[in-house]
Order: C-alpha cells, then sequence, then structure tokens
C-alpha cells in the first residue's frame, strides 16, 4: 500500500487558449492561465479531472470498459446531491496543474481577434469583438506535464494507470474555442514516476517526549483551500493554516484509500481491513492533532497576533501585564489611548508580522464550473437550483520574498498522545508513523503532503507560586459557553456583558487547571461558529445552535496558586 506518483503529458496543436478566471489586462477579452509564481502557461488540473471524468463515462455508457458506477464515483467523487446532509463522496484522484514544457513551431500572433456576426444581415454584428491572447500559433506543438497521483493498493496501480491511459486518449480537444480548431490534442499519455518516495516513517518521523509527542512539518505538493465559514453562497474562503481536525479527517481517508474501501470510512473500518495498525484505530480519538501553521524551512512554527497588542504611535505594545486602563507613550511627551486590532491600518499589520516573524502564504483565486455534458456549455442549472458557478481561494506553499522571488513553506504541527494509555504508546506512535507520510487528500483540494520529523518542542517554562503567567489562544477554542457552564450571575442565554464573561473565563480557566491558576484579567474576542454545513451535517436532526468560540490570539493572564499542578498543567 502507497502512494503513487503518475506524470501526465499532453502534446497539443496551437493555436491555445486555456481560458484564465483572472482579470485579464485592459483589452484583452480572454487571457490565457498561468502559474502563478513563474507565468508559465498551465492547463488546470481541475479541468483534465473533468474532461478524464467524462471521457471514462462515455466510454462505460458504450460498454467498451469494464468500469462500475461505483468505481467511477470512487476515481472521481461525486456530488452532495439534495437532502445528503452534505455528506460528500470523496475522489481517489489527485491533480495537479499541467505546465507547458516545450514548444515546436512558431509562436505566432499574440493575440487573435474574433467577432461576432449579425444572423440577419450577414455582416459584423456591434460591440462583439473581442481580443484572445494565443501565444502558441497556428501549427505549433506544445507539451504539457504533470503531475495525478492516487493512493491504494498495490494491485490497483496498473489498473488504475490503464484506465487514465484509455480516458486521455479518448479526449480530441483541450480548452476554450474548440469547435473553430483551437486545442487539438495530438498525442496524449501517462507514465508512472521514478520520483522516490519518502524514506520508511521510521527513519523521517521521530517521536518526542518519551513517544508523547510527534513534531512535525508539512510540505503541500500544491495549493489547497481549508473553508472558513462562507459569506456567500458559492465564494470559498480559505484559512493560512490546516486545522487539526482537517489533518485528522485526511489522515483516516487516505487509511481507507491505502485499504482500498469506500471513501468516507470510519476508523474501525480501517482497524478491520488494517489489522497491523489496530492499535492506532483502537486509540485513534484520543490522540490530539494541533493546527498546522506556515513557517520557513529552518525557521519557527508561527502563531496568532496576540490581543494583547497595542499601538500608540509608531511604536508596538503589549499590554498582557498591565492590570488597568493606561495611556502609552507615543513618542516625545505624547501620551495616548492604546489602538488595539480593530482599529490598525495595514502598515500597523505589515510592522506586526515583521516583528513576529508572522507568515503569510500567497494567495490565489480561482473560478469554476461545472460543464453540462449535453450541451457542452457551463451547466446553468436544473430542477433542484442555479448553475454550479464557484470560486476558490487557493493558498499556495510558498510566498513571495521582499525580492519578489519565490520563498518555500512548511506547515509546522504537533501530534499529541499523551491521551493514550502508556501501555499501549510506543505501538500507537509507531503505527501512526507508518501512516503519515503518506498523507493526502488535504483540503477542498484534496492536496497530497510531503511529511518530515522536524524535532522537538520547546517546554514551558517553570512557575513559581505568585508569578505571573500569560498564555495565548493559538486556535480558537470551545472555552466559555453560558450553555455549558453553570456560574452563579450568568444569564444562560442572550447578550453578555463583559463582567459576565469574565466569570465564565474564570470558572473555566479554574477548572481546567485544577485551581492552580487563578484569572487575573483578559484580552479575548469571541464569535459564533456555525452556518450551512454544520446545520446540515453534524445538527442535522438536532435544534440548530451555533458554538460560542474565543478567538486565536485571544490573551489571559493568571497568578500561579499551585506551581507543581500549573506546571504539570501547562506541558499538557
Amino acid at each position: 500500500m502507497k502512494r503513487h506518483l503518475f506524470t501526465v503529458r499532453l502534446k497539443i496543436r496551437g493555436p491555445i487558449l486555456i481560458q484564465s478566471s483572472s482579470p485579464a489586462d485592459f483589452g484583452l477579452d480572454a487571457a490565457v492561465m498561468r502559474r502563478e509564481s513563474d507565468g508559465i502557461v498551465c492547463v488546470p488540473g481541475t479541468l483534465i479531472q473533468g474532461k478524464l471524468a467524462e471521457a471514462l463515462k462515455e466510454n462505460q455508457l458504450g460498454r467498451s470498459l469494464p468500469l462500475s458506477p461505483a468505481e467511477h464515483e470512487r476515481l472521481f467523487g461525486k456530488d452532495s446531491g439534495v437532502g445528503s446532509g452534505n455528506e460528500p463522496l470523496r475522489r481517489r484522484l489527485m491533480f495537479d496543474d499541467l505546465i507547458k514544457v516545450s514548444v515546436e513551431g512558431e509562436s505566432g500572433n499574440p493575440l487573435l481577434s474574433r467577432i461576432a456576426m449579425d444572423s440577419t444581415l450577414g455582416s459584423a454584428e456591434g460591440r462583439m469583438l473581442r481580443a484572445l491572447e494565443t501565444p502558441f500559433g497556428a501549427g505549433a506543438t506544445v507539451t504539457f506535464e504533470g503531475n495525478l497521483w492516487f493512493v491504494g493498493p498495490e494491485g490497483k496501480r496498473d489498473e488504475v494507470k490503464r484506465l487514465l491511459r484509455l480516458g486521455l486518449r479518448w479526449l480530441t480537444t483541450i480548452g476554450s474555442q474548440r469547435s473553430t480548431g483551437m486545442g487539438r490534442l495530438i498525442e496524449a499519455d501517462i507514465e508512472e514516476s521514478n520520483l522516490i518516495e519518502l524514506a520508511a516513517a521510521d527513519n523521517s518521523i521521530e517521536s518526542g517526549g518519551g513517544c508523547d509527542r510527534l513534531e512535525l512539518s508539512l510540505r503541500p505538493l500544491g495549493p489547497f483551500c481549508v473553508s472558513r465559514p462562507k459569506i456567500g453562497d458559492n465564494l470559498f474562503e480559505s484559512e493560512s493554516h490546516l486545522p487539526g481536525n482537517v489533518l485528522a479527517g485526511a489522515l483516516v481517508e487516505t487509511w481507507a484509500a491505502l485499504c482500498d474501501i469506500r471513501p468516507g470510512s470510519r476508523v474501525s473500518d480501517c482497524g478491520k481491513a488494517d489489522p497491523e495498525r489496530s492499535k492506532l484505530a483502537e486509540h485513534f480519538d484520543r490522540i490530539r492533532f494541533r493546527h498546522a501553521f506556515p513557517a520557513a524551512p529552518g525557521g519557527v512554527r508561527t502563531t496568532a497576533v496576540p490581543l494583547s497588542l497595542a499601538q500608540a504611535g509608531e511604536r508596538i505594545f503589549d499590554l498582557s501585564l498591565e492590570n488597568q486602563p493606561c495611556l502609552l507613550d507615543a513618542g516625545g511627551e505624547d501620551f495616548v489611548s492604546p489602538a488595539f486590532q480593530p482599529d490598525w491600518k495595514p502598515s500597523t499589520w505589515s510592522k506586526i508580522g515583521s516583528q513576529i516573524g508572522f507568515v503569510e502564504p500567497h494567495r490565489e483565486l480561482r473560478v469554476r464550473t461545472a460543464i453540462d455534458s449535453n450541451l457542452r456549455i457551463s451547466h446553468r442549472g436544473d430542477d433542484t437550483g442555479g448553475g454550479k458557478l464557484f470560486a476558490l481561494e487557493l493558498v499556495h506553499p510558498w510566498r513571495r520574498g521582499a525580492d519578489d522571488q519565490v520563498e518555500p513553506l512548511v506547515w509546522r504541527t504537533s501530534i499529541d498522545l499523551g491521551q493514550i494509555p502508556e501501555t499501549d504508546r510506543r505501538a500507537v506512535a509507531e503505527q501512526l508513523a507508518s501512516l503519515l507520510p503518506h498523507l493526502s487528500y488535504v483540503g477542498k483540494t484534496k492536496v497530497p503532503c510531503e511529511v518530515t520529523g522536524s524535532g522537538r518542542a520547546a517546554s514551558s517554562g517553570a512557575t513559581e507560586v505568585g508569578e505571573t503567567a500569560v498564555l495565548m489562544l493559538d486556535t480558537p477554542a470551545l472555552l466559555a459557553d453560558p450553555r455549558f457552564q453553570s456560574v452563579e450571575g450568568v444569564r444562560e442565554s442572550g447578550a453578555l456583558s463583559a463582567g459576565e464573561m469574565w466569570l465564565l473565563y474564570r470558572d473555566a480557566w479554574s477548572d481546567l487547571s485544577g485551581g492552580s491558576l487563578e484569572l487575573i484579567h483578559h484580552f479575548a474576542r469571541q464569535r459564533l461558529r456555525g452556518g450551512n454545513h454544520l446545520a446540515l451535517r453534524r445538527q442535522a436532526q438536532r435544534r440548530y445552535v451555533p458554538w460560542l468560540l474565543t478567538d486565536a490570539g485571544s490573551v489571559f493572564t493568571f497568578a500561579v496558586r499551585d506551581a507543581v499542578e500549573a506546571a504539570a498543567r501547562l506541558r499538557t
């Protein structure tokens, strides 16, 4: 069982128009799609995925291919239908963009003009002139290459390769304006890549602290999209980090693919199909997957921006140890009120980011749509709803440096095994480490990842009774919610005052610390987390109730009341 890597090679005869969804230059109606990092012309992997799925379905309907509908859905996925509770059937294949590697022939005129004709008058129709970008001239042969991944048993590799080769050779054209002779496909092939996969897991991933924790670096092998709560029907904005629950879900999906069982299978199903990882299946719910944050290679893991930071003039102050409201020295003889995050301008965010080493990956917005197989045009909708146009914000595994050079990034995380019984902890760590190098299906783009060990995490410092301890949330937390707490003087519902929130936080931290920490003050922000997905998927049979989360970056300041207990709690 492994992650198989294939190289797809297409030779297309010009002119070619692989249309970009990004805004074109002024006066240009259709621009060619280019790779964000270097501007090389490319064919999006999603286009090849869709055309392959359609080609194999046509062969399947013609009974020239022994491919069942269930197997087709397993390879290419299936949309969540109405009434399905947003339950998806995820695809097994992962497609990268195909990049131009060579051109044979003349480059031709970079612009092509077209105009619509008036069918009644037989003349040019007014204001219908279009300018199209065509960097490859008529007769030029352009070769595109890209990667395709498949996770599964060795026995499935040759079968999948044969199906994909058949589907590619069924295609005749690629891109826009096909009916006018553009984008003619003259050769297509697929071969297994010689790229060496990661070494055995026990050589690349080591456990730290007596198997209590695995410290990891993740390198996505393509752009990903981990959607934030939607603010529109067809726009998916992405987080820049990889949440722990996304990593856990992707790992289970990878495990199911390795075992060749149905997508979306439970951990228990994976354990039954893979007895060699039975301990991992038994204790999987006790494993804590931490969020993965971007960092420069060799750099430290970034964190959220603390809400205790304040601006005064050109200066930045951390007020986490200030017990009372105060004025700040803005320079010279000026003392001003502190300006917190809601009042910051972009210049302040830039300054803060450079001071704390905040890393922001490059982002790209891609607009996609489904194609109606019968009409050969964009899907316009059916009885269940409108069309299928949507936009994905993609996060790339790199950023632009100060000199506009591409700098690769990694995502650092850790996996906590502290809740697993000591008798089984080492076995679980070894079985987990053997699975992690195959990690795939991350986010909406189902991107595979390269996983390596990244050393041990720094331990928290010692504490003494009477000292002050400051904690910051790296990720949102279900920390204080009146529906789950019973605190005197706090209402169970409705808008809560600042005093009521302080009582809830004091109660929550007292419980979490075993009474060893006493809350002094805090800088916190809350938000309701819910939305369409949680309502349909997680609370479909219950009354819809969004969660009250405390945001990442919230800062809490404590007085230490029990040093031994506090040190033990802070380590976990």
